[in-house]
């Protein structure tokens, strides 16, 4: 089961003004838009971390620093990396983010960007807060590679061997004959978007490696497709975390059938919320059982199926736990799950987790609920009360 925080990596359709200049979205795309690779003829395989998002090494003035590697969003720096840099911003843009906050962001050229021995150059980057606790932070210190940088290159992503192949032409990576071609489109702002079809309508949908659920969809295509759904449920508690900041919203999610260039996938859940929101998202649970083949400099990617296929339906603790005054306490509970049932709560207080009592730190407790919540194995929680309850990862929409 996801664990119940999204990243979402957005950049706002307003004017800015800097030193009497007017960089308006086109010229901030421009800008963008120069970020090139030094060399023309290159392959590198590259290492990554995968906790539902991408996270890679990339080097700024020869220091290395963890970065999310994001399809959906655009570069992103973290506001110390400039300042240590004398990296001083060219204008400043407010930046939206999903969960509705919005923040002043600063850009700057970056003076280098290497990932894998390869330097980059013309890249620029938003600059973004990364000092407060949060998810996002302790994954990342760097910031966002994001799809100015990668629709220059041609990346093939293997979820099971934690590699990306990063090269300047589709011939240098192998493509089987199970593989699959998507075409891609892409926005204004230079972002992937690929058609599927959900409960038998057609919808484009953002292609989002920064993305931490198999599908979200915006409210005006769950208006759309809901209606056929066979299962709904909601997680209360939820944390909704951007770069912006994180927010406590409610979450509902219905199960659909989705297909995407002939892969089916059976009562998968999809993400929403009530409030209004413009977005639709594809997200790395639901391609990481395939080597996935970034080819955006010819508008395509390949999906080649990993043999154990892909998992239908739903499977949950029900639950998510959350770090608080050196302890545990429960986060989210999805409504009528065995979790909810046994009177778990958002913020009942846990003595212990499978016999662990505490973490030394925020990060360190949310690597621990990561690798707990990944797994199959049983879950007991034992409350403050000394009760003790027995979770089982269980289908909460059956394929």
């Amino acid at each position: 089961m996801p664990y119940y925080t999204i990243i979402l990596l957005l950049f706002c359709c307003t004017s800015v003004w800097a030193q009497e200049e007017v960089y308006d979205d086109k010229r901030l795309q421009e800008i963008f838009e120069k970020a090139t690779p030094i060399k023309d003829t290159f392959y590198i395989e590259l290492p990554f971390e995968y906790k539902k998002q991408i996270i890679v090494s990339a080097t700024i003035n020869k220091e290395t620093y963890r970065f999310l590697f994001d399809t959906g969003g655009d570069n992103m720096l973290n506001k110390k990396i400039a300042t240590s840099n004398n990296l001083t911003p060219f204008t400043e843009q407010f930046l939206n983010s999903s969960n509705g906050i919005t923040k002043p962001s600063g850009i700057v050229s970056l003076p280098n960007l290497t990932l894998g021995g390869l330097d980059f150059i013309n890249a620029s980057a938003y600059t973004i807060d990364l000092s407060n606790p949060g998810k996002l932070n302790c994954m990342v210190n760097g910031g966002i590679i994001g799809s100015s940088v990668i629709k220059k290159c041609v990346w093939q992503i293997d979820y099971t061997r934690k590699t990306i192949i990063m090269t300047n032409t589709l011939s240098n990576v192998n493509l089987s004959k199970d593989a699959i071609k998507v075409p891609v489109h892409f926005n204004m702002y230079k972002q992937p978007y690929v058609l599927m079809r959900i409960n038998g309508k057609q919808e484009m949908i953002m292609f989002d490696t920064g993305c931490s659920y198999p599908l979200w969809l915006s409210t005006r295509e769950v208006a759309q497709v809901g209606e056929t759904s066979r299962h709904r449920t909601a997680i209360a508690g939820s944390n909704i975390e951007t770069h912006n900041g994180s927010t406590q919203n409610d979450l509902n999610v219905m199960s659909v059938d989705a297909e995407l260039s002939g892969l089916d996938f059976t009562q998968v859940p999809v993400y929403y919320q009530d409030s209004d929101n413009y977005l639709s998202l594809l997200g790395n649970p639901l391609i990481k059982d395939y080597v996935v083949t970034l080819n955006f400099p010819e508008r395509e990617l390949y999906l080649e199926p990993i043999k154990k296929g892909h998992q239908n339906g739903w499977k949950s603790y029900g639950i998510t736990f959350a770090f608080k005054d050196n302890g545990y306490i429960i986060e989210s509970t999805v409504q009528g799950s065995t979790a909810e049932k046994a009177g778990l709560q958002p913020g009942t207080p846990i003595m212990s987790i499978n016999g662990n009592r505490g973490c030394i730190d925020y990060c360190s407790c949310n690597d621990y609920f990561n690798t707990l919540l990944s797994g199959e194995a049983p879950i007991t929680i034992t409350l403050k009360n000394g009760k003790k309850i027995k979770l089982n990862k269980e289908f909460i929409f059956t394929p």
